[in-house]
């Protein structure tokens, strides 16, 4: 009589998982952007169609950027004191955000082949996302501030972090202000240094300079995320203003 033959040496082997390691994004490395790339600075006004980009592969995690939203945007970085924003955006070689030389510049102004200024109450939305999800993930906001002479504007910043695999979020995370002298102010929501936060509004209540980091916001969000959005409004009409995105660092599970 015919029986099912014996398997030997078979074992249930476990499903894999990405690679992930624990990593950073250094805006100083110029294999990031390179000069003259495309994506190194320019206008985006409306949203440009070759946008998500891939910034690259950090430790097995995978990390893109997009603007998701808005108008009046520009975009780039100050990486070395030799790879730095086109002088169509504002940046000089060497120039500081922050009181930090690498960075990823997000600039909004005035559209010289349309609106004049960057209209109140107008925001575009940078979307930062990882195909891995990561912890402790850090960064600043650097440069939060405003003007009332010499060229108006008033910065509103907000952060939102997500789990998107899970369908989690707005994250919770904690905020603080390592300047002397911030120039910004917290609106309800955050009561003071190293607070926590779904979607921390600030709003600039002062002109840091750029050489200064009493306009930078440190974020830490535990985790589990995979996805923070950085909403960037203006105040008031303004003819140009920009904020920094430092380095960003995580760990994984």
């Amino acid at each position: 009589m015919w029986a099912a033959p014996s398997i030997v040496g078979v074992r249930a082997v476990a499903a894999q998982t990405p690679q992930c390691e624990d990593s950073e994004i250094d805006w100083a490395d110029t294999t990031v952007f390179e000069q003259g790339d495309p994506k190194s600075g320019g206008r985006i006004s409306p949203i440009a169609s070759d946008f998500p980009w891939t910034v690259g592969d950090f430790g097995g995690t995978t990390v893109e950027m997009a603007f998701v939203s808005g108008t009046h945007v520009y975009y780039g970085g100050s990486f070395t004191p030799n790879i730095v924003t086109p002088p169509s955006v504002g940046a000089a070689p060497g120039a500081t955000t922050g009181g930090q030389l690498g960075y990823f510049r997000f600039t909004r102004r005035q559209d010289p082949s349309g609106t004049p200024n960057v209209p109140a109450g107008t925001e575009a939305v940078l979307r930062i996302s990882f195909s891995n999800l990561v912890e402790n993930l850090t960064f600043s906001l650097l440069d939060v501030d405003n003007a009332t002479s010499g060229g108006n504007f008033e910065d509103i910043v907000e952060v939102t972090a997500f789990d998107t695999v899970n369908g989690l979020g707005p994250l919770t995370y904690a905020w603080a202000a390592p300047g002397a002298s911030p120039s910004f102010t917290p609106n309800a929501g955050g009561n003071g240094n190293g607070s926590t936060s779904t979607g921390q509004i600030f709003t600039g209540n002062g002109d840091a300079p750029d050489t200064s980091n009493n306009g930078n916001i440190d974020y830490t969000v535990a985790g589990p995320v995979n996805e923070i959005n950085i909403r960037y409004e203006a105040g008031v009409d303004a003819r140009g203003q920009h904020i920094g995105v430092s380095d960003l660092a995580w760990t994984c599970p």
